[in-house]
């Protein structure tokens, strides 16, 4: 009988797949490879969205969709309750902006002209709270020139992500539109 050199490498990963396991308990099979999978783009968009925005000397990202300004908060929350997000209170900040927004089959997409990310982030967390690693929602973290944020579906229904640089920002709703 061979044995490993690495005698805890299977328990280890096998715990760590038993405490994953209890955050996905509530999603069938289909539902957690579709999060995992949306997700899984939601973060490379996220990254080429910073990429882009960190090494463009224009404007950034474009995005072709509706233009929108003014009140940027209700807004957003719209995109995320009509996904299946659920926030904890409807009184918000105002986040004065402009933007465009582009909805897609499993996500909408609202790109903001500037650096609106503080004001947006303040928001979110009066809407949702400060975002929760315990329910796999990271903390902020630097992304390329900018910074970027990820609440998680197991935190408020759906997977939303908050990324900018000085010069736009992307907010990003992942999720299936609500009947």
């Amino acid at each position: 009988m061979m044995r490993s050199n690495q005698p805890n490498s299977a328990k280890s990963a096998i715990s760590s797949r038993s405490q994953l396991s209890g955050q996905w308990s509530g999603l069938a099979d289909s539902d957690r490879w579709v999060v995992t999978h949306h997700m899984k783009r939601l973060l490379m968009f996220s990254f080429l969205a910073a990429l882009l925005g960190g090494c463009s000397k224009q404007s950034g990202l474009s995005l072709s969709g509706t233009k929108g300004s003014g009140d940027l908060a209700p807004f957003a929350m719209q995109c995320v309750a009509s996904r299946g997000g659920h926030a904890s209170t409807n009184t918000l900040p105002v986040v004065q902006a402009s933007w465009t927004h582009q909805s897609r089959e499993i996500q909408d997409i609202i790109l903001v002209d500037g650096d609106h990310f503080a004001e947006i982030q303040k928001a979110l967390e009066q809407a949702f709270g400060a975002p929760d690693t315990k329910l796999g929602s990271p903390t902020v973290a630097p992304v390329g020139a900018g910074r970027s944020l990820t609440y998680s579906p197991q935190q408020i229904g759906v997977v939303l992500n908050l990324t900018a640089d000085s010069r736009q920002t992307v907010v990003s709703v992942m999720g299936k539109k609500s009947p």
